[in-house]
Protein backbone atom coordinates (compact mmCIF):
# COMPACT_ATOMS: atom_id res chain seq x y z
CA UNK A 1 0.00 0.00 0.00
CA UNK A 2 1.73 3.27 -1.22
CA UNK A 3 1.74 6.42 0.91
CA UNK A 4 -0.56 8.30 -0.92
CA UNK A 5 -4.99 8.80 -1.24
CA UNK A 6 -4.74 7.28 -4.75
CA UNK A 7 -5.61 4.08 -5.94
CA UNK A 8 -2.60 2.30 -5.53
CA UNK A 9 -1.09 -0.52 -6.24
CA UNK A 10 -1.75 -3.38 -3.29
CA UNK A 11 0.71 -5.45 -4.42
CA UNK A 12 1.72 -7.87 -1.40
CA UNK A 13 0.39 -5.30 0.69
CA UNK A 14 -2.21 -6.35 2.31
CA UNK A 15 -4.71 -7.53 -0.77
CA UNK A 16 -5.11 -10.98 -1.93
CA UNK A 17 -3.47 -11.90 -5.48
CA UNK A 18 -4.31 -14.25 -7.88
CA UNK A 19 -2.67 -14.71 -11.41
CA UNK A 20 -1.14 -11.24 -10.80
CA UNK A 21 -4.64 -9.90 -10.49
CA UNK A 22 -5.35 -7.30 -7.29
CA UNK A 23 -8.74 -8.05 -5.75
CA UNK A 24 -11.04 -5.99 -6.10
CA UNK A 25 -14.56 -5.41 -4.43
CA UNK A 26 -17.51 -4.50 -6.44
CA UNK A 27 -16.70 -0.74 -6.54
CA UNK A 28 -13.22 -1.55 -8.50
CA UNK A 29 -11.31 -0.59 -4.75
CA UNK A 30 -8.41 -2.58 -3.20
CA UNK A 31 -9.11 -4.93 -0.74
CA UNK A 32 -7.46 -5.97 2.52
CA UNK A 33 -6.99 -9.19 3.88
CA UNK A 34 -9.55 -7.98 6.59
CA UNK A 35 -11.84 -4.98 8.23
CA UNK A 36 -9.97 -1.87 10.56
CA UNK A 37 -11.59 0.28 12.74
CA UNK A 38 -10.84 3.73 13.60
CA UNK A 39 -11.37 5.00 17.27
CA UNK A 40 -10.50 8.10 18.77
CA UNK A 41 -9.94 9.18 22.44
CA UNK A 42 -11.41 12.83 22.80
CA UNK A 43 -9.73 13.78 26.42
CA UNK A 44 -13.36 15.72 26.83
CA UNK A 45 -15.20 13.35 26.13
CA UNK A 46 -17.12 12.30 29.51
CA UNK A 47 -17.52 8.62 30.72
CA UNK A 48 -21.19 7.73 30.60
CA UNK A 49 -20.83 4.04 31.39
CA UNK A 50 -21.66 2.26 34.43
CA UNK A 51 -20.71 -1.27 35.57
CA UNK A 52 -21.40 -3.58 38.12
CA UNK A 53 -17.51 -4.92 38.04
CA UNK A 54 -14.24 -3.56 38.71
CA UNK A 55 -13.40 -5.03 35.41
CA UNK A 56 -16.70 -4.47 33.44
CA UNK A 57 -15.85 -0.62 34.77
CA UNK A 58 -12.29 -0.44 33.52
CA UNK A 59 -13.64 -2.10 29.67
CA UNK A 60 -16.85 -0.23 29.01
CA UNK A 61 -15.80 2.99 30.85
CA UNK A 62 -12.86 3.36 28.90
CA UNK A 63 -15.03 2.39 25.33
CA UNK A 64 -17.77 4.96 26.32
CA UNK A 65 -14.57 7.72 26.08
CA UNK A 66 -14.28 6.40 22.40
CA UNK A 67 -15.33 7.34 19.15
CA UNK A 68 -16.19 5.53 16.81
CA UNK A 69 -14.39 7.02 13.38
CA UNK A 70 -15.57 4.11 10.81
CA UNK A 71 -14.23 1.04 9.40
CA UNK A 72 -12.54 0.12 6.61
CA UNK A 73 -11.60 -2.78 4.17
CA UNK A 74 -10.03 -1.48 0.76
CA UNK A 75 -7.06 0.91 0.76
CA UNK A 76 -9.29 4.09 -0.57
CA UNK A 77 -11.06 3.50 2.29
CA UNK A 78 -8.51 3.55 4.34
CA UNK A 79 -6.89 6.73 2.94
CA UNK A 80 -10.35 8.44 3.50
CA UNK A 81 -10.60 7.48 7.01
CA UNK A 82 -6.52 8.06 8.01
CA UNK A 83 -6.71 11.76 6.57
CA UNK A 84 -9.64 12.60 9.35
CA UNK A 85 -6.69 11.91 11.61
CA UNK A 86 -3.73 15.26 12.74
CA UNK A 87 -0.54 13.84 11.94
CA UNK A 88 1.22 13.39 15.63
CA UNK A 89 2.95 16.42 15.57
CA UNK A 90 -0.18 18.35 15.46
CA UNK A 91 -2.33 16.28 17.92
CA UNK A 92 -3.44 17.47 21.16
CA UNK A 93 -1.95 16.48 24.46
CA UNK A 94 -3.88 13.23 25.62
CA UNK A 95 -5.23 12.57 21.94
CA UNK A 96 -5.24 8.84 21.27
CA UNK A 97 -5.72 6.93 18.18
CA UNK A 98 -6.58 3.60 17.89
CA UNK A 99 -6.35 1.53 14.89
CA UNK A 100 -7.72 -2.50 15.56
CA UNK A 101 -9.29 -5.11 13.53
CA UNK A 102 -12.81 -5.08 13.23
CA UNK A 103 -14.21 -7.00 15.96
CA UNK A 104 -11.31 -6.63 18.82
CA UNK A 105 -11.97 -3.80 21.23
CA UNK A 106 -8.86 -1.79 21.75
CA UNK A 107 -8.88 -2.70 25.55
CA UNK A 108 -6.34 -5.25 27.57
CA UNK A 109 -9.70 -6.87 28.33
CA UNK A 110 -10.96 -7.72 25.21
CA UNK A 111 -10.55 -11.88 24.90
CA UNK A 112 -8.37 -11.77 21.45
CA UNK A 113 -6.10 -9.25 23.38
CA UNK A 114 -6.33 -10.77 26.50
CA UNK A 115 -3.61 -13.08 26.34
CA UNK A 116 -1.35 -10.66 24.59
CA UNK A 117 0.99 -8.15 24.65
CA UNK A 118 2.51 -5.01 23.13
CA UNK A 119 5.38 -3.68 21.49
CA UNK A 120 5.54 0.13 22.82
CA UNK A 121 7.71 2.84 21.27
CA UNK A 122 8.27 6.08 23.13
CA UNK A 123 9.75 9.71 21.33
CA UNK A 124 10.17 11.82 23.71
CA UNK A 125 11.93 14.56 24.74
CA UNK A 126 12.11 18.39 23.96
CA UNK A 127 14.11 18.23 20.66
CA UNK A 128 13.21 15.10 19.52
CA UNK A 129 11.58 16.69 16.60
CA UNK A 130 15.72 16.99 15.68
CA UNK A 131 16.39 13.30 15.36
CA UNK A 132 12.61 11.69 14.72
CA UNK A 133 10.48 12.92 12.35
CA UNK A 134 7.55 11.10 14.02
CA UNK A 135 4.73 11.66 11.33
CA UNK A 136 6.72 9.55 9.07
CA UNK A 137 7.24 7.14 11.79
CA UNK A 138 3.31 6.55 12.37
CA UNK A 139 2.30 6.75 8.74
CA UNK A 140 5.27 4.11 7.74
CA UNK A 141 4.29 1.80 10.78
CA UNK A 142 0.08 2.26 10.13
CA UNK A 143 0.86 1.21 6.51
CA UNK A 144 3.16 -2.02 7.05
CA UNK A 145 -0.05 -2.88 10.20
CA UNK A 146 -2.76 -2.37 7.95
CA UNK A 147 -1.05 -3.63 4.73
CA UNK A 148 0.12 -6.71 6.87
CA UNK A 149 3.42 -6.39 5.53
CA UNK A 150 4.90 -6.39 8.97
CA UNK A 151 2.82 -9.20 10.53
CA UNK A 152 4.89 -12.39 9.18
CA UNK A 153 2.94 -14.48 11.95
CA UNK A 154 -0.74 -12.95 11.40
CA UNK A 155 -0.95 -12.26 15.11
CA UNK A 156 -1.00 -8.46 15.15
CA UNK A 157 -4.35 -7.02 17.07
CA UNK A 158 -4.21 -3.27 16.37
CA UNK A 159 -2.23 -0.23 16.61
CA UNK A 160 -2.27 2.43 18.85
CA UNK A 161 -0.89 6.61 19.30
CA UNK A 162 -0.82 8.59 22.46
CA UNK A 163 0.38 12.21 22.43
CA UNK A 164 1.38 13.39 25.85
CA UNK A 165 3.47 16.34 26.63
CA UNK A 166 6.96 15.94 24.91
CA UNK A 167 6.28 12.31 24.38
CA UNK A 168 4.83 10.63 21.16
CA UNK A 169 3.72 6.61 22.16
CA UNK A 170 3.14 4.09 19.26
CA UNK A 171 2.03 0.55 20.39
CA UNK A 172 1.57 -2.60 18.64
CA UNK A 173 -0.51 -5.21 20.20
CA UNK A 174 -0.81 -9.05 19.37
CA UNK A 175 -2.46 -11.78 20.39
CA UNK A 176 0.51 -14.41 21.66
CA UNK A 177 2.61 -13.16 24.42
CA UNK A 178 3.98 -15.98 24.75
CA UNK A 179 5.45 -16.56 21.06
CA UNK A 180 9.07 -15.06 21.84
CA UNK A 181 10.30 -15.52 18.37
CA UNK A 182 7.22 -13.73 16.71
CA UNK A 183 7.68 -11.22 18.94
CA UNK A 184 10.82 -11.05 17.84
CA UNK A 185 10.26 -10.86 14.36
CA UNK A 186 8.06 -8.46 14.95
CA UNK A 187 10.15 -5.72 16.03
CA UNK A 188 12.28 -6.33 13.76
CA UNK A 189 9.73 -5.67 11.17
CA UNK A 190 8.47 -2.15 13.44
CA UNK A 191 11.96 -1.01 13.50
CA UNK A 192 12.53 -1.74 9.19
CA UNK A 193 9.45 0.53 8.54
CA UNK A 194 11.14 3.40 10.17
CA UNK A 195 12.85 6.17 8.01
CA UNK A 196 16.71 5.57 6.97
CA UNK A 197 17.71 9.07 9.15
CA UNK A 198 15.69 7.58 12.75
CA UNK A 199 18.41 6.74 15.10
CA UNK A 200 17.03 3.20 16.29
CA UNK A 201 19.93 2.74 18.52
CA UNK A 202 18.44 5.48 20.66
CA UNK A 203 14.72 4.72 20.52
CA UNK A 204 13.01 3.49 23.38
CA UNK A 205 11.13 0.21 22.78
CA UNK A 206 9.98 -2.46 24.80
CA UNK A 207 7.46 -5.37 25.36
CA UNK A 208 4.66 -5.48 27.48
CA UNK A 209 2.47 -8.31 28.50
CA UNK A 210 -1.19 -7.14 29.09
CA UNK A 211 -1.98 -9.34 31.97
CA UNK A 212 1.01 -8.26 33.80
CA UNK A 213 -0.13 -5.16 33.21
CA UNK A 214 -3.58 -6.03 34.38
CA UNK A 215 -2.02 -7.14 37.82
CA UNK A 216 -0.46 -3.56 38.46
CA UNK A 217 2.87 -4.30 36.90
CA UNK A 218 5.05 -4.32 33.88
CA UNK A 219 5.82 -7.23 31.76
CA UNK A 220 8.67 -6.39 29.32
CA UNK A 221 11.30 -8.07 27.28
CA UNK A 222 13.96 -5.53 26.90
CA UNK A 223 15.35 -4.48 23.46
CA UNK A 224 18.87 -6.49 24.54
CA UNK A 225 16.85 -9.84 25.44
CA UNK A 226 17.60 -11.91 22.53
CA UNK A 227 15.65 -14.95 23.46
CA UNK A 228 12.54 -12.72 24.03
CA UNK A 229 11.92 -14.44 27.15
CA UNK A 230 9.75 -12.00 29.34
CA UNK A 231 11.02 -10.47 32.73
CA UNK A 232 9.57 -7.65 34.56
CA UNK A 233 10.79 -4.20 35.06
CA UNK A 234 9.50 -0.99 37.05
CA UNK A 235 6.95 0.99 35.00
Amino acid sequence: MNNNNSSSSTNGHGSSESNGTEALDSNGFHKLDCSWTIWVVDPTRKITTQSNTANQTSHDDYMSSLENLGSFETVEDFWILYHKLKPPSKMAHDETYHIFKTGINPTWEDPINKSGGKWVLNISGNNRASFYDIDTIWENIVLGVVGETIDTERDICGLVLNKRFNLERISVWNRDSSNSKGIESLKTNILDTLPPNSNNSKLNIKYQIHNTQMNNSQGSIPTNNPTGAPTTTAS
